[in-house]
C-alpha cells in the first residue's frame, strides 16, 4: 500500500488493514490463485479493523507459538520506514511468494527504507527458519544525518543489532540505535543476531530420574520438547 510517501507490505496474517474507497493496491499472487473475491460481508464504514468474526479471518494456518513477527522501524528527522522478520521453522529460506514480500523502493529519493537482505533479495517481509539466527539488513539513506533503528514489536528471543563499522552492539528489544551516516545504500554494515542459539540436529537426553524443565519461547510448559526454539532447564534450544 502507498502510505504517502513510501510503500508498507501487510500480510493478510498478520496484519488487519481497512481498504480506502479508491485506494490502490499491489497484491502478491499465489501460483495456485486465479481470482479474488471481495464478499460483501467484508464491507464497513469505519477505518478500524473490525472485530466482527463473519469479516475477519477464520484462522491462522500454523499455530500463534510457532511463528515470532517482529517489525523493524528506520527513522529520519521526516520520514519513518519499516520491515519485518517473521521466524517459522516450517518456512523456508529462499523467496516464498505465499509469505515474503518483496520491497517497493519509494520514488520519493529523501525518504529512507529499511530492508532484508535474504540470498540478495531485498525484502519488505521476510518469513524463514532461524537458521544460524543472523540476518542481513540493508537499507538507503536519502540524505546525510542521523537516523535510529528500532522495533515496535518485542519478543521473547534478544534481538541484537550489530553495527559493523562501529563494533558496537545493541538489544532492541530494550533500546534503539542512533547512527551517522551518508546518503546513498549501505547493504554490509548492519545485521541482528536472533537470540544466541545455534541450529543442532539432536537434543541431549539426560537421566530418567533426572526431570526436566521445557518450556516454548513464551513461558508455556511444555511436555517435551518442539520443533523450534525450546527453553530446556534454563537454556535456549533450538529443535530442528
Amino acid at each position: 500500500i502507498w502510505n504517502g510517501h513510501g510503500y508498507t507490505a501487510y500480510s493478510l496474517l498478520d496484519d488487519n488493514y481497512v481498504l480506502r474507497p479508491h485506494e490502490a493496491f499491489f497484491v502478491q499472487c499465489p501460483t495456485d490463485a486465479t481470482s479474488m473475491k471481495f464478499k460483501a460481508e467484508g464491507r464497513q464504514h469505519t477505518y478500524d479493523a473490525s472485530s466482527d468474526p463473519a469479516r475477519v479471518k477464520v484462522a491462522k494456518f500454523t499455530s500463534p507459538n510457532s511463528r515470532q513477527v517482529f517489525n523493524l522501524t528506520l527513522a529520519g528527522t521526516e520520514y519513518t520506514d519499516k520491515a519485518r522478520v517473521v521466524i517459522n521453522e516450517a518456512a523456508k529460506l529462499d523467496y516464498e511468494i505465499s509469505c515474503d514480500a518483496s520491497k517497493f523502493m519509494s520514488s520519493n529519493a529523501l525518504v529512507p527504507q529499511i530492508y532484508i537482505i535474504e540470498n540478495g533479495q531485498k525484502m519488505a517481509i521476510d518469513e524463514r527458519p532461524l537458521s544460524d539466527g543472523t540476518i542481513s539488513i540493508g537499507m538507503y539513506i536519502g540524505e546525510s544525518g542521523d537516523y535510529t533503528i528500532g522495533m515496535s514489536t518485542a519478543i521473547a528471543e534478544d534481538i541484537v543489532l550489530k553495527d559493523n563499522a562501529t563494533g558496537k552492539t545493541t538489544n532492541l528489544n530494550n533500546e534503539t540505535y542512533t547512527f551517522t551516516a551518508s546518503k546513498g545504500t549501505i547493504d554490509n554494515r548492519f545485521s541482528i543476531q536472533i537470540g544466541n542459539t545455534t541450529g543442532i540436529e539432536d537434543i541431549y537426553v539426560k537421566d530418567k530420574t533426572t526431570e526436566s524443565a521445557i518450556f516454548s519461547i513464551d513461558g508455556q510448559k511444555l511436555s517435551a520438547p518442539k520443533k523450534g526454539i525450546n527453553i530446556i532447564n534454563g537454556n535456549k534450544t533450538l529443535i530442528k
